[in-house]
């Protein structure tokens, strides 16, 4: 069937910020021959994966087992010995296998980024209306150090803000969907979304407040409504029953006793999933054993270590973090989450111009803000109880964005303006790139773009 030339006049500017993207993300993947933050963790849980062995972690398993299978599938440590490292909790630079190869570590993260960075052009298309300053806002998401960072690394925030933001457009598709099969189709596509994002990491069960706000906004009558939501929470369940599907599937062994992390995964194993045949009954007690692991890891975890930071100063850009400092006799490699504070900033304006729309009745105002809300009160809640870092804002960040480029449609924003605004981001970029990306540089400029960021020592940052 022949694709219309419209289609892929739209498709090119798709291709054109993921084609930047994947050149951002994949480019010397695997330079940092050490772990970097909580690599230390999924590195060991990789090798269980490998191993083909239950486990329980921090977060629900969906990250892990996509940071397991990119490694699988890229096939680059086929000939690693993963028993050394199975039964750890973190795994020491010291104790990485030899001949490891960290670009299979890290690349489902970044090409989850990649794919991110094409779902964040579509709904800032899709908010803002136009094609140009849809390309210009893209620079947001391509040109953050803070983002790349983490995307660069075999860390969960690629997946979660991929997810993320495919819940985000399936929502505004759906508030404009004309006939109740495409909102229910659209109500599913958020629901399940919603889910992988909670299954990459817990709060992201909180994109769920985008469902009952637009079965309301839309206003198209309760059937239409509660159906939509039935999609959606239908959706969510079919995800939740794959993933933890494909989690026991590559996981048929019980935990390795003989091992230290296997000991403590034993103690989580009920009775019902250890004597469960394959099936639902089983998938259950397993979804079971991982709630009762995580409610004793929140109560277990740290409050508050030198890399923590507060969520009042995370719209402004504050709480950088050193992952490495790499000093030679010549020059001084740091690499860091430092944010590209241009951005940031302007984020902090779309949010505050985001207030005014929505009392003003916005509807796609009103949804961001209801997630931005959503997610900061979480946040709140949670600072004190346990140690908070600055990448927990990446969610938060992304509905802000959101927020400015309403703004930007609504308030008919010159040409001019967006240009200038575009150039801030780039210049914030060329300034932090090589602290955040691991290139050569300095220890007095590495202090001056981030005087917040941390002890600039020669020993990588760890996380309790």
């Amino acid at each position: 069937m022949a694709v219309s030339r419209p289609f892929l006049i739209r498709l090119l500017p798709v291709l054109a910020v993921m084609g930047v993207a994947a050149f951002l993300l994949l480019w010397d993947l695997g330079a940092v021959r050490q772990p970097i933050w909580d690599e230390s963790y999924y590195l060991a849980s990789t090798a269980r994966y490998h191993e083909g062995r239950l486990q329980f972690a921090s977060h629900p398993p969906l990250g892990l087992l996509l940071i397991a299978r990119g490694d699988r599938l890229a096939g680059w440590n086929a000939g690693v010995d993963w028993r050394g490292i199975a039964g750890q909790f973190s795994v020491a630079a010291r104790d990485v296998p030899q001949g490891f190869d960290f670009a299979g570590l890290r690349i489902a993260s970044a090409l989850a980024g990649v794919a991110g960075a094409g779902l964040f052009y579509g709904l800032m298309r899709q908010v803002v209306g136009r094609t140009e300053p849809a390309m210009l806002l893209s620079f947001l998401y391509l040109a953050d150090p803070a983002l790349l960072v983490q995307m660069r690394a075999g860390h969960l925030d690629g997946f979660q803000i991929a997810f993320a933001l495919l819940a985000m457009l399936a929502v505004l598709l759906w508030m404009e969907a004309r006939g109740w099969r495409k909102a229910w189709g659209w109500a599913a596509l958020c629901g399940g979304a919603v889910m992988a994002a909670a299954l990459v990491r817990a709060n992201g069960a909180l994109l769920g407040v985008l469902l009952p706000c637009v079965a309301l906004l839309r206003r198209r009558g309760a059937r239409e409504g509660l159906g939509a939501l039935a999609m959606a929470a239908l959706a969510g369940l079919a995800v939740l029953v794959a993933v933890y599907a494909a989690h026991l599937a590559a996981s048929p062994l019980l935990p390795d006793g003989r091992t230290v992390a296997g000991r403590r995964d034993q103690a989580y194993v009920s009775a019902t999933y250890a004597q469960a045949p394959d099936g639902m009954v089983r998938l259950w007690a397993a979804i079971q054993d991982q709630r009762a692991f995580l409610a004793q890891d929140l109560a277990g975890m740290t409050r508050m270590d030198g890399n923590g930071s507060h969520p009042f100063g995370w719209p402004l850009g504050l709480g950088s973090i050193t992952y490495r400092w790499d000093a030679g006799d010549s020059e001084v490699r740091v690499l860091a989450l430092v944010p590209n504070r241009g951005a940031w900033w302007l984020g902090l304006i779309g949010l505050c111009g985001g207030v005014a729309l929505a009392l003003r009745g916005d509807r796609v105002a009103i949804v961001c803000l209801a997630l931005w809300m959503a997610q900061m009160t979480a946040l709140f809640w949670l600072d004190g109880q346990r140690v908070l870092y600055l990448y927990h804002y990446f969610l938060p960040l992304m509905a802000s964005y959101g927020l400015l480029a309403r703004l930007w449609r609504q308030i008919a924003l010159a040409p001019v303006a967006g240009w200038v605004g575009w150039g801030i981001v780039l210049a914030g970029f060329a300034l932090i790139a090589p602290v955040a990306l691991h290139r050569a540089s300095s220890p007095a400029w590495c202090r001056m773009v981030a005087p917040d960021c941390g002890p600039f020592t020669r020993v990588a940052a760890t996380k309790p």
